[in-house]
């Protein structure tokens, strides 16, 4: 399960007032893919893309682009 990922991080770190979801507040690091990893066959997540970055927070990437500006 997806969640199980997300706050099995933050116990690890024990961080949990500011990680370990993504909601407003927190700081996120997360990527966003052209691809459904839980409904695509392995073959299609090899070639995934990505389509966005997010450390802290903050958009580090978009597309084929990196970015240094604040969102």
């Amino acid at each position: 399960e997806i969640a199980s990922c997300l706050v099995g991080s933050e116990m690890c770190i024990r961080d949990r007032e500011r990680r370990g979801s993504i909601s407003v507040g927190k700081q996120a690091d997360l990527s966003i893919f052209d691809t459904d990893f839980l409904r695509a066959k392995p073959a299609a997540i090899l070639t995934a893309k990505t389509v966005m970055t997010v450390v802290n927070g903050r958009i580090a990437y978009i597309g084929d682009r990196s970015t240094d500006t604040p969102n």
